[in-house]
């Protein structure tokens, strides 16, 4: 189930110069670069713009990145929860 996710995430952004990354450093080092640079929230909220998946998927895949170790604080998560209604 994941990789089917990454393979549309990929699809997304083929043909762009784009980073995913959560990690602060990274995200710096990117703009230094001139790469646009995106967090995982992001590429969500992209994918479900595009029809890609749907809040379910979207709430379902986001809670399992939490379960797996991907930290944020109840504000980031209660603000994610708030956008995924306004699909």
């Amino acid at each position: 189930m994941v990789e089917d996710l990454v393979k549309k995430a990929e699809e997304l952004v083929e043909g762009y110069q784009v980073a995913i990354v959560d990690d602060s450093i990274a995200r710096e080092v990117g703009e230094m670069l001139g790469i646009k640079v995106h967090g995982s929230l992001y590429l969500i909220f992209l994918m479900l713009r595009k029809g890609k998946i749907d809040k379910k998927l979207a709430k379902d895949k986001f809670d399992a990145m939490i379960r797996k170790g991907f930290r944020l604080s109840s504000e980031v998560y209660s603000e994610f929860l708030r956008l995924l209604k306004r699909f």
